[in-house]
């Protein structure tokens, strides 16, 4: 089986679950081979993974139909990259498609009549992507794929557009390589990963790494007192500007599941990909204050949709509009405000205080080890109650080859 995988080159979500679902099918159909096609970070994670992929190719310099003749591809796994479906879709001979999507609950799109005509009458060909938007490309991309797969969310937001055009969306598990082992020793994860996307400069992703390990710095002293010392993981390009005592680096995603697979505690945004990674684990998470919009849309979701179980943490992005209303400056970002914490006295530093104070309440309360297991059982068994407690990864490999009608060695 020849496969293609594909993944949009934002942030690390899209393509690490494309490579969980390409483990899967190399593992049950091992003479099998993998190549994988992106751009941005999507192909930087792809390439140091080297051992997984026979080949991997530059998107710029490469296009999808080119690859689908040359290496005779069997299936295209597209990792919410929706112009890599619609172009394997139109192609003379087009492999099968599948088309994962692990933020589909928050696409927000118009529902307007003429959008709804062209979902439930689309076709590959006569799209022009330049006349829609991401999202609505991303929820193209779901109807003309020959196979759709959401990762659950813990919350029940749903609506009619989704319910009519989408009703055949597999909904599967968290897709997470739950295979890793650690034999190191417990560790304090800060995550600062998936920092460098379009949306984030280089300044604005190393002046929040500051002030997170800056008002968090007496209670990670603490902790690496008593054994945990603290691990700061992030971007090269962003670590390399910022000053701390504690070690920095980045991991290959392998070797940051063996190192989650033993830490005690993991501390992040609200990134969904790092959250179901450690729930899966078993790691109890607390959340930074976001560091861009969607992962607003995350906590709030996490926090509202887990029967009444709040994921413990702070949230920067509900005091927006009380920042707003103290401070005349144009403030519409995160970073507008962080960069306004960091200037001087004004009427913002209160109200960013007490985010962090209380996030900093809640790892204080951590760094009793019977509490840490405690929130993670609680958050487990949330997340589990919501989501289905499969491996996702190997849901989505399995209906493919069941598909292809292969067998698979177990």
């Amino acid at each position: 089986m020849q496969v293609l995988v594909c993944a949009e080159g934002f942030g690390f979500g899209p393509v690490s679950k494309a490579t969980s679902v390409t483990k899967e099918l190399l593992n049950l159909i091992p003479d099998s081979e993998a190549y994988f096609l992106g751009r941005n970070i999507a192909h930087k994670f792809a390439s140091i993974n080297q051992d997984l992929y026979t080949e991997v190719y530059d998107y710029d310099e490469h296009a999808v139909t080119e690859l689908l003749t040359e290496l005779d591809i069997d299936v295209l796994l597209s990792g919410m990259e929706p112009q890599t479906v619609l172009e394997a879709t139109s192609h003379s001979d087009p492999p099968l498609v599948g088309f994962i999507d692990s933020l589909f609950w928050f696409w927000d799109v118009s529902t307007d009549d003429s959008f709804e005509e062209t979902l439930a009458t689309v076709d590959s060909d006569s799209i022009d992507p330049e006349s829609f938007d991401h999202q609505e490309l991303e929820l193209l991309a779901h109807a003309v794929a020959d196979r759709s797969y959401v990762q659950g969310f813990p919350s029940e937001r749903s609506d009619s557009l989704r319910k009519e055009l989408f009703e055949p969306l597999q909904v599967v598990g968290p897709i997470v390589d739950d295979r890793h082992e650690g034999d190191g020793p417990p560790r304090l994860i800060v995550s600062l990963c998936g920092q460098l996307n379009p949306a984030v400069s280089v300044d604005d992703a190393v002046l929040y790494a500051e002030i997170v390990l800056e008002q968090f710095r007496d209670t990670l002293e603490t902790f690496a007192d008593r054994g945990i010392q603290p691990l700061v993981l992030g971007n090269e390009e962003v670590l390399d500007r910022v000053e701390t005592q504690y070690e920095t680096t980045f991991l290959e995603h392998d070797q940051y599941l063996k190192v989650l697979d033993s830490a005690a505690l993991l501390l992040c945004p609200a990134s969904l990909t790092s959250t179901y990674e450690a729930v899966v684990y078993d790691i109890p998470v607390v959340f930074l204050p976001e560091q861009n919009d969607s992962h607003w849309h995350n906590y709030r979701g996490l926090n509202d949709g887990i029967n009444g179980r709040s994921f413990d943490g702070a949230i920067l992005g509900e005091q927006l509009p009380q920042v707003r209303n103290l401070d005349e400056q144009d403030i519409s970002t995160i970073y507008d405000v962080l960069q306004t914490y960091r200037a001087g006295d004004t009427d913002i530093t209160p109200v960013v205080d007490d985010v962090f104070t209380r996030t900093d309440r809640c790892l204080r309360d951590l760094l009793d080890g019977s509490k840490r297991q405690e929130l993670a059982a609680q958050q487990q068994s949330a997340i589990e109650t919501q989501l289905s407690s499969k491996n996702g990864a190997r849901e989505v490999a399995e209906d493919l080859i069941h598909c292809l009608n292969r067998p698979v060695i177990d």
